[in-house]
């Protein structure tokens, strides 16, 4: 697993609040800030402007991502390593769905009526993960593809902190003015799609370190 103190604080902070999910307390804060998505909703172009956001963490645009990204590693590392990497971080990437049949946790009922949630469990959520995974996963894992470990993203602008807190912020939040998830939700939804991106990062070093000490050993040998 990846050492990094960034993935075992992200896996902590995960586990706890999927013990606290169900407390009173959490409970509380998710109503209080539900009464509050709902008096903000007022405005039919208020709750357009969340709904125009929220399509960035849709499934429809992870999966074009995750097609453009699997694209890069097989014009770049074309080997069985590669499919294999492709078929765990596709496996990683879903994991969400997985997480929410456990939990089974409904949702709220929505607060924008040209909207219609599907009736999918609620926790974690899917577009606050799918939207740590666009705005942090996805930009850093093209880099990799094509400068490698040996040089650093530098100081773009969308590898920036501000620019990736705002979208996954952005993308999370609008779930909540939609009235489509709780608040703790969101949370464990940004928590968890933290631990995946971590871990495809660290299986797409692991990928490469492997094609590299294969090579090595074949120049040994020869």
């Amino acid at each position: 697993m990846p050492r990094s103190k960034h993935f075992f604080l992200c896996v902590v902070l995960f586990l706890f609040v999927c013990l606290v999910r169900q407390t009173q307390t959490v409970l509380f804060i998710d109503r209080a800030v539900y009464r509050v998505a709902m008096e903000l909703s007022y405005s039919v172009l208020w709750l357009k402007f969340w709904y125009a956001i929220t399509w960035l963490g849709s499934s429809r645009v992870m999966y074009t991502a995750f097609i453009v990204v699997v694209f890069f590693i097989f014009r770049f590392h074309f080997c069985l390593k590669s499919v294999l990497f492709a078929v765990l971080a596709y496996g990683l990437c879903n994991s969400n769905a997985l997480l929410k049949a456990v939990f089974a946790l409904e949702r709220p009922v929505g607060l924008a009526s040209f909207y219609p949630e599907s009736s999918s469990y609620t926790f974690p959520s899917g577009h606050a993960f799918g939207s740590v995974l666009l705005f942090f996963l996805i930009p850093r894992l093209l880099w990799l593809i094509k400068a490698g470990d040996s040089q650093r993203p530098g100081r773009a602008f969308i590898f920036s902190p501000p620019f990736m807190l705002t979208g996954v912020l952005l993308v999370s939040l609008s779930r909540v003015f939609l009235g489509v998830h709780w608040f703790s939700d969101i949370v464990g939804g940004m928590l968890w799609g933290a631990v995946v991106s971590l871990c495809v990062l660290w299986l797409y070093r692991w990928m490469v370190w492997m094609e590299k000490s294969g090579e090595g050993v074949r120049m040994s040998r020869w």
